[in-house]
């Protein structure tokens, strides 16, 4: 297993940017899923325990999407799944919001509001 705290930048379509945050590298884990489509997240609001895994699915298979987190997640473990989805394992308690910027034509058209709640 390999950690590494940095800024993350990553991803096909778009910039990745959470934050400082550690980048695990590990093999595959289940975790909770939230389904990203073209125009919803399922569910948009989430609420996991301490120490839980939740990947972002996406309905086309194009890279992580893009986050930008209100606050950034402190002490979160992000990776890359062998499938391409994004998963972030919150260790704080807290709220999380974000959105994802959905972009058609090189533009930012919809953005979807998310919730991760840890307890």
């Amino acid at each position: 297993m390999s950690i590494r705290s940095k800024t993350i930048l990553a991803g096909i379509t778009g910039a990745l940017v959470l934050g400082e945050m550690a980048l695990v590298e590990r093999g595959p884990a289940a975790g909770t899923i939230v389904h990203v489509s073209e125009y919803a997240l399922d569910p948009d609001t989430l609420t996991i325990g301490r120490g839980e895994e939740v990947i972002w699915k996406a309905a086309i298979a194009a890279g992580p999407p893009h986050f930008e987190w209100m606050p950034t997640p402190k002490s979160a473990r992000v990776r890359v799944t062998d499938d391409g989805d994004f998963a972030v394992t919150f260790d704080l308690p807290g709220e999380y919001r974000y959105i994802i910027p959905i972009g058609r034509g090189g533009r930012a058209d919809l953005e979807l509001p998310g919730t991760i709640i840890v307890k």
